[in-house]
């Protein structure tokens, strides 16, 4: 694993990727969330806080899998609408913003981040 990207984590916004792979069939979830800390460096551990009714953090229960986007001062405006202001029980917000997948298919923001 490369931990480069643990020397990126700050106070800031944060995008969580996720994936549904049970009642859904697959339905990429994502929040915006400010707060994302990491707790240890060997073993690699992360907390991150999430609303409990969240639908991203509902999805993160079941599988044990997340992905952190650490949103940049270069980051569109529109991010925090499609992340922010809609549910991903009913909205793709992946399909909406420039992304990529994880070895394990988690989604990521490949655009406006650090």
């Amino acid at each position: 694993m490369d931990k480069t990207a643990l020397y990126n984590i700050s106070y800031g916004l944060f995008v969580l990727g996720a994936r549904d792979r049970g009642k859904y069939g697959g339905r990429y979830a994502g929040c915006v969330v400010n707060t994302v800390l990491q707790a240890t460096a060997n073993p690699v551990t992360i907390t991150v806080c999430v609303n409990k009714d969240n639908y991203t953090n509902g999805c993160i229960k079941s599988t044990g899998e997340f992905t952190v986007s650490i949103l940049s001062e270069r980051v569109r405006q529109e991010v925090f609408g499609v992340f922010g202001f809609h549910s991903s029980r009913d909205t793709d917000k992946f399909s909406e913003v420039e992304h990529a997948f994880t070895s394990s298919g988690l989604p990521y923001l490949t655009e406006g981040v650090t």
